[in-house]
């Protein structure tokens, strides 16, 4: 909750909305894993709003799921840029500068240890699923 593309923008996370006139853009709806990027990439960051309403979004629990979740998120979004190259120019995704990565670690060190390890363990054979929608149970 505290990196700067959650802070800033209209990360969407899994739930979003568009008019008619946005869902026209395209015909099919893709099979890909990224879709709720696929969504928020088919607009520029002009054309999102980002709304004062809040929601819930239950995250999986424990280092494994946490791991098998990030994988498919990694891969969905390579998955995305693959299929849909163009669609690239419409991320305004603002990377962490160094000041806000030691803020970051000051401020919950327990808390960046953990998600520093689960990054990690992405890159690793750790806990790899032969699934494609590999979720944490």
């Amino acid at each position: 909750m505290q990196l700067p593309f959650v802070q800033t923008g209209v990360p969407g996370f899994g739930l979003f909305a568009m008019n008619s006139a946005g869902r026209a853009r395209w015909q099919h709806w893709p099979d890909i894993i990224a879709d709720d990027t696929f969504a928020r990439l088919s607009f520029a960051p002009a054309e999102r709003v980002r709304l004062a309403a809040r929601y819930t979004w239950p995250m999986v629990e424990g280092f494994r799921n946490l791991t098998r979740v990030r994988r498919r998120q990694n891969a969905g979004v390579a998955e995305l840029s693959a299929t849909f190259p163009a669609l690239q120019a419409n991320d305004d995704k603002i990377a962490i500068s160094p000041g806000q990565l030691l803020r970051l670690i000051w401020r919950d060190p327990i808390g960046f240890a953990a998600y520093a390890l689960v990054s990690l363990a992405v890159k690793s054979p750790l806990f790899r699923s032969t699934q494609r929608w590999a979720r944490g149970r």
